[in-house]
């Protein structure tokens, strides 16, 4: 049968009642009707049926689960029988239960670790949840509290839980309170306060728990300040800024120390930090010292010296920071000096300044010297410069040192030397400057003759003398040679001798006259010179030649006047007599007038006369070459009373081509005694080679033939000025010409062959190298000569021009060049 033994059973659990039935047995159907008396107990079924009763039959009795923390309480199963039997039927069995709480009122409070948090509440925050353990019979609420509202903030602050959601956990948020002090890690305390109608819940008991907030605050001092510089003038100045860190307990004062405050100074030189401005930086602003010394860029070093009854900032290192000072000052010596130029006489003199150009340490001395003194000197040659004087410039002067040697303009080096015990000027470098010394002597040698000229005379009765001196000194010896062109006079001595000792010493030379027996009128030689030195100012120098006049002391009473001698064309026309003597048929004659008698020489002067030639009747032409024109010449004076210069004239038969002797006339002179020139007159039907007139003497038959010197002799022709010497007849076949010289006087020719072919003058020369003397010959004579072939064209003064090609005898006479004074 069912068992009435009270049963014990937890809530939410369950257990089983065995319901059987034993003898006597029933004899009918049994219904069994299952209930409980609270709703804490519930069956699996609420009825069994009993047909058979051979088999026990099982119920379920299951324990409500409440939640509820509350005390153990007694409920029943009741057990109903209905049957037909009625020893069954209306019996009811009441089994007792004991229902046994299992729930404990309980606030949990679940951390993850250890809370922590950070100030800024970004970095680190935290959380825990708060639930309850049983299901509160009335609203419980939990009072969340942080201890240090200053460092940690809970959120929400009040929780609560009802029946309906006691046991959903709920999330406190811990939060940092952010603060500017460094004052390290905190750790706050989180306590609650639990309340409610439930008796159970009602002030629980529930220990507080730990949160640590980072503090994210560190006391420092911050100076911002990059690579910092300034200039010594102030001009470029730099700043940097200090601030603090975090909020001090009490006022931070920051003082500002300038290292070496001769280089760089700071303003201001404290700053005070309190709690209401302690993150706003303050500049600070730092400034060059300027000096004058050349001490290169510095470093300075800005240090600092906090101060504060806060303990975290009271002597807070904080590192000094770096200033460079830009040197603005160069160590120089500067030597002012432009082109400088100074006189050997000491009459000008050059000055330049020298100054340094920074502040030294210690003195500086300059030591000034000349490359030459010979050539110039300076003075004062040492100069001093101190600390108190260095930027006053100071004067040298360059003075001329006076020679008498032409040695021109020099170049002197001014060099310097410094020295000191200061580094940066102790040999410093310093360029030399230049200084010109203008020579004031120039080479040259001084001849000094008569202002009347040197005359000498044959009969020794007439002397003269010149001197010589050099101009400047020479720098080795000089020997002056003097040579007489002809034999007409001597010089004694004829070498000078100069040296450094006596070169402004004149030395005379003297000048005789050379006697002959010749009746050759007044003669001219030149003298000359040579200059020999290993100077090279003196070798070579060129003495202008002169002429020494010779007085003939000779007469043989049939003479001529001499032509006038002289390098140049006198300003007016020459008497030259031309004496002529008969020979054969020719016709003789002098300008000057005519000797009588048949080449004797008599020396009389007759009256003018006129000399006809005359042309074929053929027209008139131009071309000389082939006809030649007619001239009516006159030989005599031109204005009465017969007085000297004449004129020889010979007028065509038109105006324009007329042959006339002009200024600066003179013949040669043979080296015969009795010095006579010869015209040869001509038949006019005589071929004529040459391009031009022909103006020829030719031999007198036992005399030499002589040729007329052309300076002075022009021929006009159409306005074209000629003077020509050529074949006067063409010869018939080619003639090989000798030219020679003879006599003491005459100039010295080498043999050379002259060929004339037909009307056509070819000169072939033996020997090529005898152009060169014969050019020599007439450069000698004042001309100057040009070569075509072997035609040579002589120009004379006065622009006269002759061309030379022959003369030629029909018997294979000499010609001979002599030697004439033009």
């Amino acid at each position: 049968m069912i068992s009435t033994i009270p049963l014990s059973a937890l809530e939410g659990t369950d257990f089983v009642i065995v319901v059987d039935f034993d003898a006597p047995l029933p004899t009918s159907q049994v219904t069994v009707a299952i209930s409980t008396s609270t709703i804490d107990l519930s069956v699996n079924v609420v009825e069994l049926q009993f047909f058979t009763f051979e088999s026990a039959q099982f119920v379920t009795v299951f324990v409500a689960d409440d939640f509820v923390d509350d005390v153990d309480f007694n409920g029943e199963v009741t057990f109903t029988l209905s049957s037909l039997d009625g020893a069954y039927d209306g019996v009811v069995v009441n089994v007792p239960v004991t229902i046994v709480n299992d729930d404990t009122a309980n606030v949990v409070v679940s951390e993850p670790g250890p809370l922590t948090v950070s100030e800024d509440g970004v970095t680190a925050v935290s959380s825990f949840t708060v639930v309850l353990e049983s299901e509160p019979l009335n609203n419980v609420e939990v009072a969340v509290t942080s201890s240090d509202t200053t460092e940690v903030d809970v959120i929400p602050s009040t929780l609560t839980f009802t029946p309906a959601n006691w046991n959903a956990p709920q999330t406190v948020s811990v939060a940092g309170v952010n603060d500017d002090v460094q004052d390290g890690d905190a750790s706050t305390e989180i306590t609650f306060l639990v309340s409610s109608s439930d008796p159970v819940y009602d002030a629980f008991p529930l220990d507080p728990i730990s949160v640590t907030t980072q503090d994210d605050d560190i006391a420092n001092v911050f100076a911002d300040a990059g690579p910092l510089a300034v200039s010594e003038d102030g001009v470029t100045t730099a700043t940097f800024t200090v601030v603090l860190e975090s909020e001090p307990e009490s006022d931070v004062t920051v003082t500002v120390t300038s290292s070496d405050t001769t280089e760089v100074t700071g303003s201001p030189t404290t700053l005070t930090f309190t709690a209401a401005d302690w993150n706003v930086a303050q500049t600070v602003t730092l400034t060059g010292v300027d000096d004058d010394v050349d001490d290169g860029d510095a470093s300075t070093e800005i240090t600092f010296l906090v101060s504060s009854s806060d303990p975290v900032y009271d002597a807070f290192p904080l590192d000094p920071i770096s200033v460079t000072t830009q040197d603005d000052d160069i160590a120089n010596v500067f030597a002012d000096a432009g082109p400088l130029a100074v006189s050997e006489d000491g009459v000008t003199t050059a000055t330049f300044t020298v100054v340094l150009e920074s502040e030294p340490e210690s003195d500086v001395t300059v030591t000034v010297t000349s490359s030459d003194t010979t050539e110039v000197t300076g003075s004062p040659t040492t100069l001093t410069f101190t600390a108190a004087d260095w930027n006053v410039a100071q004067t040298v002067t360059l003075t001329g040192v006076d020679d008498d040697v032409d040695d021109g303009d020099a170049s002197t080096e001014i060099t310097f030397l410094v020295s000191s015990s200061d580094v940066k000027y102790n040999a410093f470098p310093l360029d030399p400057i230049s200084v010109t010394t203008q020579d004031d002597d120039t080479a040259g040698i001084t001849v000094e003759t008569p202002p009347t000229g040197l005359v000498v005379s044959e009969d020794g009765t007439l002397t003269s003398s010149f001197t010589v001196v050099l101009d400047s000194e020479p720098v080795a010896e000089v020997r002056v040679t003097i040579a007489v062109s002809g034999d007409e006079a001597t010089v004694n001595p004829s070498e000078l001798t100069f040296t450094s000792a006596d070169w402004d010493t004149p030395q005379t030379v003297d000048v005789a006259g050379v006697d002959d027996l010749v009746d050759d009128g007044d003669q001219l030689d030149e003298i000359t010179f040579v200059v020999l030195s290993s100077d090279s100012l003196y070798v070579a120098f060129p003495i202008t030649p002169f002429n020494v006049l010779n007085v003939d002391d000779d007469d043989t009473g049939s003479s001529c006047p001499a032509a006038t001698g002289g390098n140049s064309c006198p300003a007016d026309r020459n008497t030259v007599k031309i004496i002529a003597t008969v020979a054969g048929t020719l016709e003789t004659f002098c300008i000057s007038g005519w000797e009588a008698g048949d080449g004797d020489g008599d020396g009389a002067v007759d009256g003018p006369r006129t000399l006809t030639v005359t042309a074929p009747s053929s027209p008139l032409r131009t071309d000389l070459a082939k006809d030649p024109i007619e001239y009516d010449c006159t030989f005599g004076l031109v204005v009465p009373p017969n007085t000297f210069p004449a004129d020889f004239k010979c007028i065509g038969v038109d105006l324009v081509n007329q042959i006339s002797f002009q200024e600066c006339v003179r013949f040669c002179h043979s080296s015969s005694l009795d010095t006579s020139c010869e015209i040869i007159k001509r038949d006019v039907d005589t071929p004529v080679v040459s391009s031009a007139a022909t103006f020829l003497l030719a031999s007198s038959g036992g005399g030499d033939p002589h040729l007329v010197s052309a300076e002075g002799l022009e021929f006009i022709f159409n306005g074209i000025a000629n003077a020509v010497y050529a074949l006067f007849t063409s010869p018939v076949v080619d003639i090989n010409m000798q030219l020679a010289a003879t006599g003491p006087k005459e100039r010295y020719m080498t043999e050379m062959g002259i060929v004339f072919r037909g009307k056509n003058v070819t000169i072939t020369p033996w020997f090529a190298h005898k152009k060169s003397e014969l050019t020599a010959f007439f450069e000698s004579l004042g001309a100057t000569v040009e070569f075509s072939g072997w035609s040579m064209t002589i120009e004379f003064c006065n622009d006269h021009v002759a061309t030379f090609a022959a003369m030629h005898t029909l018997h294979g006479a000499k010609i001979n060049f002599l030697d004439v004074a033009i």
